[in-house]
């Protein structure tokens, strides 16, 4: 059980209500506002067109949250990234072998060289923020990403180290649909 009370759909103030009953966000009913500006930037970032792949983005995302050991987005977005894989007719052992390669933290031999540059400065910037540097911008430039590019991978660090924390500080639990797996 969460550290703190789901609030019920209903006794959040309409302006406020979001269309998605995961447990990340229902945990912010007790902040509506948080949890509508939490969806706004979520959808912006993950599903607006940029560019960034989806798969990239979800890339991103399964590594910022094993780096911060957290289960409840590595769940999520692994399984985003599943999907997505899949409908590009990705094998089932080249997904297990992405998957692990992201959440083990370890080599990523098989990406393209854009794909290997986007992870280290995730890794990076997750692990170091304050030793980043213009290097580490130029080596994501000579992989051909603009400064809207560069800007959404840093968004997406920051935005996972955000509900990472939110997401273990307050005890979320995975929801039913992931322990029934």
């Amino acid at each position: 059980m969460a550290y703190i009370e789901y609030v019920d759909p209903n006794d959040i103030p309409e302006a406020n209500r979001v269309n998605d009953q995961d447990h990340i966000l229902r945990i912010h009913g007790v902040h509506s506002e948080v949890m509508r500006h939490h969806f706004t930037l979520y959808k912006e970032l993950m599903y607006r067109k940029g560019p960034l792949t989806r798969i990239q983005r979800e890339m991103i995302a399964v590594t910022v949250s094993a780096i911060n050991e957290c289960h409840y987005w590595i769940e999520h977005h692994g399984a985003g990234l599943r999907r997505l894989l899949s409908s590009k007719q990705i094998s089932i052992e080249d997904q297990s072998s992405l998957l692990s390669g992201l959440i083990e933290l370890g080599d990523h031999q098989s990406l393209n060289p854009q794909d290997k540059a986007i992870l280290a400065y995730t890794s990076k910037l997750t692990r170091t923020p304050g030793a980043i540097s213009k290097a580490d911008i130029d080596r994501l430039r000579a992989q051909n990403l603009d400064d809207r590019g560069i800007h959404d991978i840093c968004a997406i660090v920051a935005y996972f180290a955000f509900v990472n924390r939110m997401a273990d500080g307050l005890g979320v639990e995975l929801e039913d649909r992931f322990n029934e797996r």
